[in-house]
């Protein structure tokens, strides 16, 4: 299992802004964003001009088994990350995130960190101008339920995070609500709609991983978007048009002329 690392997806001259992907419980980056076809589809944002992409891996244990089981909590993977990103150079340009499942709860943990007084931890919150969350459990997921689906025995620290009712999950969950409106940060939410299936020949399956519900951050103005996919596969997208990765690139896109506005309204001004 990857411990804190940030490695570039393909090099890119003179960048404007740096999209971060960050992976789900119990996986790592080439495990999360490589599709069926051994795709590895964050290289597909590198045809945006200015675009540079980036996958962020964190200790991110289903279990306590063995000396890989030794994980930490939400709250400590989202400071070291935080650190581990800045020390890396970034925050330096606006930054969106793509996240899958418990990635969306640590990139929220980072940004939350941006608030915590250090200058340059600060440039986390600041710089973000976008977040998309692939199927994040926003409110929790059932742990006896999702250890029985993901067959979990003695779940992590990171994963007793995922608990309904975590007063730190809701508590995160709400500040972030509320910096999303009032920073005007642009959001998109994606929900699973296929169960896992577990038998040969999808014969049976064991249900949703991260509830419909769940996967809604509660943001005013951000509409929850179903996709037709598991909670695995809806991070495997096969094609860029896809509805995963087109509303990513629309989305990315959009920041892209934002920042190119502002940037001629300030060079106006200082002209």
């Amino acid at each position: 299992m990857a411990e804190f690392s940030l490695t570039p997806v393909g090099s890119v001259r003179d960048p404007v802004l740096d999209v971060i992907f960050v992976h789900a419980l119990g996986s790592d980056p080439a495990k999360t964003w490589t599709n069926d076809a051994d795709v590895y589809w964050p290289e597909w944002l590198l045809d945006l001009p200015g675009v540079a992409a980036w996958a962020l891996a964190y200790p991110a244990h289903k279990t306590r088994w063995g000396e890989d089981g030794k994980g930490l909590d939400l709250r400590h993977v989202g400071r070291t990350a935080c650190s581990h990103v800045a020390d890396h150079g970034l925050f330096e340009l606006p930054t969106a995130w793509v996240a899958h499942g418990l990635g969306g709860l640590v990139v929220k943990q980072i940004l939350r960190v941006g608030t915590l007084g250090d200058a340059q931890l600060a440039k986390a919150i600041e710089s973000t101008v976008s977040v998309a969350f692939l199927a994040t459990p926003h409110r929790g997921s059932d742990l006896a339920t999702t250890a029985r689906r993901l067959k979990v025995v003695r779940p992590s620290e990171i994963a007793l995070d995922l608990v309904p009712g975590d007063t730190g999950v809701q508590e995160l969950n709400d500040w972030f609500r509320q910096h999303a409106l009032a920073s005007r940060l642009s959001v998109l939410a994606f929900a699973e709609t296929k169960p896992i299936a577990t038998l040969p020949g999808n014969l049976g399956s064991t249900g949703l991983i991260v509830e419909t519900g769940s996967a809604d951050p509660e943001i005013v103005g951000v509409l929850v978007r179903h996709v037709p996919e598991d909670h695995f596969s809806i991070a495997k997208p096969g094609s860029p048009t896809d509805v995963v990765p087109f509303a990513i690139g629309a989305q990315i896109r959009r920041v892209l002329e934002a920042e190119r506005v502002r940037e001629r309204a300030q060079s106006t001004e200082l002209g």
